[in-house]
C-alpha cells in the first residue's frame, strides 16, 4: 500500500499552526496561560516552527492528574505550546492513518463517534432480528498496554517522513515510562494512533474471518452471529492476532445472547430500541452537577435522545438544573417535532 513521505512541509508552516492554535484554545482561551501566548501569537508560532525546523523543540514535562470516570485513569496533559503541535501533526497524519481504517471503527473519526456506532449496532441487530449472540471484547488496560516498537512498524507502513514519525514517538513516549508501552492519556495523538495499533485486529476480523456484524468503538468491539462456537472460534483467532501486538483481552470479554441486549457505548441495545446504561446515567448527572452548563446539558439530550430513556433524562436534568428547564423543554419539544415529521 502507498507510504507518505515529506510530510513536513504540511504541517510544519504557518498557517496550520494557527490553525491548531485556534483548535487549541478552544473554550479555553480565558486561560492566563493561553491569554500570554496570545499577546505575542505571531512571534511565538513562528519560534516554535524555528525551533521544530532546527531541531531545538522538546517537549514540555506533562501535568499529570488523577480521574475516577469510574476507575482511576492518570491522564498526562500536554502543556499548550505542546498541544498546538498535537493538532497540526493530527492536521495531517488523521486523514493517512483513516484511510487504512475498516469502515466499522468509530471512535477518534470524523462523521463517525459513539452514536453513529450505536446506530450501526442497532442495524446489525434489526438485520439479524435480535437472534443469535453477541461476542463483546475488552481489551485489559488498552492505552497502557499498547507496545511502541510495534506502533512504530504499523505507522512505518503509512508514513516514511522521519520528522513525522519522531515528534510522533515524542509524544507517545510517556516520561519515566521504561516498559517500552503505553500511550499517554489526554494526547489527541494517542486517540488516533490507538485506532492504528487496533487495525491488524479489525483487518484480520474482515478479511480472514469475513464478519460482517463487527463494529468497533476504540477497544470494546461487538460481533453478532448465529453460530455460538464460531463466536468462540472467531475469539481464539482474534485473541492470537491481539497476542501479537501484545495486547489480551480482560474478564469483560464475553459471548451471550443477543435477544438479552448489547451493552455498547454507554447503552444496552435490543433490536428495537436501546436504554442507557445506570453508570452512564450516572455519569451524566455527576457531570451537570458540577458543571451546570446549558450547552453541556443540551450535548447529553442530543447524545440520548434516539433511546427509550429519553424523557427519564430530560427529568433528571431539569432536577439538577431547574434554572434550564424552559430550554430543556424547547429541545425536547423540537426533538418530538422532528420525530414526528420523519
Amino acid at each position: 500500500m502507498k507510504t507518505y513521505k515529506n510530510l513536513r512541509p504540511l504541517w510544519l508552516n504557518y498557517d496550520v499552526m494557527m490553525m491548531a492554535y485556534n483548535t487549541a484554545k478552544h473554550r479555553k482561551s480565558y486561560y492566563y496561560t493561553i491569554l500570554k501566548y496570545e499577546s505575542n501569537l505571531s512571534q511565538n508560532l513562528e519560534n516554535l516552527i524555528e525551533r521544530i525546523q532546527t531541531g531545538r523543540y522538546i517537549p514540555q514535562p506533562y501535568r499529570e492528574f488523577m480521574i475516577h470516570d469510574p476507575k482511576d485513569r492518570l491522564i498526562h496533559a500536554p502543556a499548550f505550546e505542546d498541544r498546538i503541535v498535537h493538532h497540526a501533526l493530527i492536521h495531517v497524519v488523521r486523514d493517512l492513518i483513516d484511510k487504512r481504517l475498516i469502515s466499522d471503527t468509530y471512535a477518534c473519526r470524523t462523521g463517525k463517534g459513539t452514536r453513529k456506532a450505536s446506530e450501526r449496532l442497532l442495524h446489525f441487530l434489526r438485520s439479524t432480528n435480535g437472534q443469535g449472540y453477541a461476542l463483546k471484547i475488552d481489551i485489559r488496560k488498552f492505552f497502557y498496554s499498547i507496545n511502541h516498537d510495534r506502533l512504530e512498524t504499523l505507522l512505518r507502513k503509512v508514513i516514511t517522513c522521519e520528522t513525522t514519525i519522531n515528534m510522533l514517538k515524542a509524544f507517545y513516549q510517556i516520561p519515566g515510562e521504561t516498559t517500552g508501552k503505553g500511550l499517554p492519556l489526554g494526547n489527541v495523538t494517542s486517540q488516533i494512533l490507538a485506532n492504528l495499533a487496533l487495525n491488524p485486529v479489525d483487518q484480520y476480523a474482515k478479511r480472514e474471518l469475513k464478519l460482517k456484524h463487527y463494529v468497533r468503538y476504540m477497544d470494546d468491539i461487538i460481533i453478532l452471529h448465529t453460530d455460538k462456537e464460531y463466536l468462540r472460534h472467531c475469539l481464539t483467532e482474534l485473541k492470537q492476532v491481539m497476542n501479537n501486538e501484545q495486547l489480551e483481552t480482560n474478564n469483560r470479554t464475553g459471548i451471550s445472547k443477543a435477544s438479552k441486549g448489547v451493552t455498547f457505548v454507554g447503552f444496552r441495545h435490543f433490536k428495537t430500541h436501546k436504554i442507557i446504561k445506570p453508570k452512564t446515567l450516572h455519569k451524566i448527572k455527576r457531570v451537570i452537577k458540577r458543571h451546570p452548563e446549558l450547552d453541556k446539558i443540551t450535548s447529553f439530550l442530543a447524545f440520548t435522545k434516539d433511546s427509550g430513556s429519553y424523557h427519564r433524562i430530560r427529568e433528571e436534568l431539569t432536577k439538577i438544573a431547574p434554572q434550564y428547564s424552559n430550554k430543556i423543554a424547547v429541545f425536547t419539544t423540537k426533538h418530538r417535532q422532528i420525530r414526528t415529521a420523519v
